[in-house]
């Protein structure tokens, strides 16, 4: 939970542009978004979606659906399509340091194929519209 929040302020911090894409925020101050519930249910939501990607991973129809609707529910929320590959670099970032006692390098480069699976369709489903 807390690598997710951390994932996001970070984002943030080195990719300002992004911020704007994120509406729910716009009315909240950068430096009070780490005690956010607001924050904190978007974590929430990431690691969730993340999860259900892997328990489909058996199912790849199932999974185009789910990321893809994700990408036009994205598209709907005017994120700009260019931040999408923006956030598996940050979410590899942040649980790292959290799983680095089981971490391998096998274990990154699957997540990181997992990522970019995701960001493929939720950017296919940003442009479906």
């Amino acid at each position: 939970m807390k690598s997710s929040k951390t994932q996001l302020l970070i984002l943030f911090e080195t990719h300002p542009e992004v911020y704007d894409s994120f509406v729910s925020f716009h009315a909240i101050n950068t430096s009070e978004l780490e005690y956010n519930a607001i924050l904190r249910q978007r974590a929430l939501r990431v690691m969730g979606t993340v999860d259900k990607c892997i328990t489909r991973l058996d199912n790849r129809e199932k999974l185009r659906e789910l990321i893809t609707e994700l990408g036009i529910r994205h598209n709907n929320y005017s994120v700009k399509i260019e931040c999408i590959d923006l956030m598996g670099p940050q979410f590899i970032s942040s649980i790292k340091p959290y799983l680095q006692h089981i971490w391998t390098d096998e274990h990154e480069r699957a997540l990181e194929n997992l990522l970019r699976l995701m960001c493929y369709h939720m950017k296919k489903g940003m442009c479906s519209i």
